[in-house]
């Protein structure tokens, strides 16, 4: 016995709702992928900045413990905006002290509509 074909009213139903969630779903993880993609080549940049391996930076420490100078901060600002393509508020770097802030500042920065 042969199964009944398929409804094509539900059938197309069916698809246009898996092609609705797939896109959030896809945007998600490639959001996720750019964020930690963005915190490693943060976290790189710090380390070689102060000598310290990648591995051993605490995103949720101060850069500053690390000996980060406020020199060293204008400069790995100026490479975020180099890298990212925007252009970023002069005390970005003082108003977000660890690795974990400034990701957090930049993602929103990223996400503001341009004016």
């Amino acid at each position: 016995m042969q199964n009944p074909a398929p409804d094509p009213a539900t059938a197309a139903t069916e698809v246009s709702e898996a092609t609705e969630v797939a896109p959030d779903t896809e945007a998600a993880a490639d959001t996720e992928d750019a964020v930690d993609a963005l915190r490693a080549w943060l976290t790189e940049r710090l380390a070689e900045h102060v000598g310290v391996p990648a591995e051993d930076i605490d995103p949720d420490l101060a850069m500053s413990g690390y000996g980060l100078s406020s020199l060293y901060a204008l400069t790995l600002a100026d490479e975020i905006e180099d890298h990212l393509g925007i252009a970023l508020d002069s005390t970005i770097m003082w108003d977000n002290p660890t690795v974990t802030t400034l990701l957090a500042a930049l993602e929103r920065e990223l996400v503001r509509p341009s004016s």
